[in-house]
């Protein structure tokens, strides 16, 4: 092939990929009318059923045509993320009492101004009550339909204790990461509806599409429906449990994640490892693990201390981590790689089909990596 017949072929691809892009203006239309409706209808921003058929669909038909099914998956998922994203910065539905107001308390904060926002685009009046704010407190909350604690853990107590008389009807809910002491606190100061909530993902997110919320029904369930609804159609799915489950469950998703992560971070300091020489080098697994310990500490410490400070239960939970590590150490001084292997393998049985699907789920993060790196790049 002579330059000329290279030239050629890149000119159709260059063609090509203008396409791709006036294709994706064109659906970037069709999604603005989407979200117009869904905000009429009151119809969730996200569409499960649809995505998996919209996706199965198009890799069968890459499959047809001998184009990578990854690649197509991949791709589309990018595509429909973004779309996602779209919807969520449109006006979306509000299916809550829309003459009244939410009131925020801690609506400063950076998870308080995410709900801040949320709200407001959904038609919603919102007030916030920050420090500077109680003096007026009893008037912000005389027509609230909800009122919203998204304070730091060590400040629940004291906010729940400045909170007025509510409006009988008005929801009072929280968004804490332990449940049982704010709930119990919640039930004593106020006497009509009440939730427990716990977003299980940062103030940083773009959309709620495909993120968690924890809740835990406490009383008036009927009258706090329309708050989960409304979770639900900005795309969030949400999850009870009782405080109580929930707190020990989350001992191991936070306490022990944070505090692992915190001693990854502490030792690598200690042992003065060059990061920029070890980015240089390292693989792509590495990158994302060094990812997830850098992350942590460029957020806010008071947050994490809170979390694996509130309950003398996550003390056991970190001692057993010790003691598993300790063992293991064992190991390797008597060079027992027998032992290792023996007890890898049990793992992996214990995990059972969750293992399989980690590898595939890491294998896409590790792509989105290579992406980001591509950028720096």
């Amino acid at each position: 092939m002579n330059n000329e017949e290279l030239n050629d072929i890149r000119k159709q691809i260059d063609f090509l990929d203008e396409q791709l892009v006036d294709i994706l203006y064109k659906r970037s239309n069709l999604i603005s009318k989407v979200a117009i409706s869904k905000q009429k209808t009151g119809k969730s921003i996200y569409a499960p059923d649809r995505e998996l058929e919209l996706l199965r669909n198009l890799k069968n038909k890459a499959k047809n045509k001998g184009v990578s099914t990854d690649l197509v998956d991949n791709l589309m998922r990018r595509i429909i993320n973004n779309s996602y994203e779209s919807q969520s910065r449109s006006k979306l539905a509000g299916i809550g009492p829309l003459d009244k107001d939410i009131v925020i308390i801690g609506g400063g904060g950076q998870l308080g101004k995410l709900f801040v926002r949320l709200f407001v685009n959904s038609g919603y009046t919102v007030k916030i009550i920050e420090k500077d704010d109680w003096q007026n407190a009893e008037n912000i909350v005389s027509n609230a339909s909800l009122a919203l604690v998204s304070v730091p853990i060590n400040m629940v107590d004291d906010a729940l204790d400045m909170i007025p008389l509510l409006p009988k009807e008005c929801v009072l809910a929280d968004l804490t990461s332990v449940k049982e002491k704010p709930i119990k606190k919640m039930k004593e100061i106020h006497k009509g509806p009440v939730i427990g909530f716990h977003p299980m993902f940062g103030p940083d997110v773009k959309s709620l599409v495909k993120q968690v919320i924890i809740y835990c029904p406490v009383r008036y369930m009927s009258k706090c429906n329309w708050v989960l609804t409304q979770f639900q159609i900005w795309g969030a799915s949400a999850f009870e449990m009782k405080p109580s489950e929930h707190d020990r469950i989350m001992g191991y998703i936070q306490a022990v994640r944070h505090f692992t992560t915190f001693v990854l971070g502490f030792n690598l300091m200690r042992e003065n490892i060059n990061l920029e020489e070890v980015i240089k080098v390292c693989s792509p697994i590495y990158r994302l693990e060094l990812i997830m310990v850098g992350r942590l500490f460029a957020q806010n410490p008071e947050l994490y201390a809170d979390i694996i400070f509130s309950s003398k239960k996550n003390l056991e939970l970190l001692r057993n981590i010790g003691d598993r590590f300790n063992e293991a150490l064992i190991w390797v001084e008597h060079g027992d790689k027998k032992r290792f292997i023996r007890s890898f393998k049990d793992i992996y049985n214990w995990f059972g089909k969750y293992s399989e699907e980690f590898l595939k789920e890491s294998s896409d993060f590790l792509e989105e990596v290579y992406i980001q790196k591509q950028k720096e790049l």
